[in-house]
């Protein structure tokens, strides 16, 4: 193990188990330590990391920062609460990926299927089997099969514009790649859990 891959990048962002690795250096370099073992979900912590940096008032922001560096094995109670402004779903999933333990977190590929039911599930639909949601997706991809893409070919497309294009491309894309079971699954998960009210 390279001392130097484990100390790269912002140490605000460092997840704990990168913290404590840091702190055993000198162990970790003496046992050879795969590194996919410290960095598995790092990445997802770092992404939270960041939002809750954006997301909090400075000064709460910073109380976090100074906790994680004290005491890297944190609570969940411990982990400060994100805006009222903010959606349940948009919560959880951040409060997810901040913590401690990486057994607590979400792992990459749940992360991305946990994101794309909280945007593209149907708001007022239930869904009681994994056969429902296959005539839904199918359904919703016939739909954005029609939608209109010339303002790509606009020069100076607006904001909007652009976003009322590049949505439905999403939208088509994870419908397309998620399978019925998992859709299904995550969906009855954020349900059970008020995500999608």
């Amino acid at each position: 193990t390279d001392a130097c891959q484990i100390s790269a990048g912002n140490s605000n962002a460092w997840s704990p188990e990168l913290l404590l690795s840091k702190t055993r250096e000198h162990q970790l370099v003496a046992q050879n330590v795969n590194l996919l073992s410290i960095y598995d979900k790092s990445d997802l912590y770092a992404i939270g990391s960041m939002f809750y940096n954006i997301l909090l008032p400075t000064e709460v922001d910073q109380k976090f920062q100074e906790l994680k560096e004290r005491n890297p094995t944190y609570t969940t109670q411990d982990i400060p609460e994100l805006p009222v402004q903010l959606s349940r779903g948009i919560k959880v999933l951040l409060r997810n990926l901040v913590c401690s333990s990486p057994s607590d977190r979400l792992d990459e590929q749940t992360a991305k299927l946990f994101v794309g039911v909280l945007l593209f599930s149907p708001k007022n639909k239930s869904f009681s089997t994994i056969e429902e949601v296959g005539v839904y997706r199918h359904s919703k991809m016939l739909s954005l099969l029609g939608k209109d893409v010339r303002i790509l070919r606009t020069p100076n497309a607006t904001f909007e514009e652009i976003q009322r294009v590049v949505e439905p491309e999403l939208e088509a894309d994870f419908l397309t790649n998620v399978m019925d079971p998992s859709f299904f699954h995550m969906y009855n998960r954020l349900c059970a859990l008020k995500c999608l009210e």
